[in-house]
């Protein structure tokens, strides 16, 4: 997930700034590589909800990773996540650093 992440993440950025808060965040979170239990539970996902939603894969592979370790999806993309009725998400509106 950590690189599917970053990715996604990075791709957003539009100033150095934004970046050094990407990194900030993701240097808070632990690397979960996307295994082959992950990748089988991702194109699941995607086939179930591709048709209805056109689910692009990185999303897929993210909410499986969530239903795969049992953890909470937290994320500012309610629109993306909120169909997958497997995870449990936190939407997050806004982040304030200290």
């Amino acid at each position: 997930m950590f690189s599917i992440t970053e990715a996604e993440l990075l791709s957003g950025s539009r100033t150095a700034d934004d970046e050094s808060v990407i990194y900030s965040i993701l240097d808070c979170m632990e690397a979960i590589e996307v295994e082959r239990n992950i990748a089988v539970t991702a194109g699941k996902l995607r086939q179930k909800y591709y048709s209805a939603y056109r689910t692009e894969l990185p999303d897929a592979i993210i909410a499986a990773t969530a239903v795969q370790y049992d953890l909470v999806l937290a994320t500012a993309n309610e629109k993306h996540f909120k169909i997958f009725e497997e995870i449990e998400a936190e939407y997050i509106k806004e982040i304030v650093f200290v």
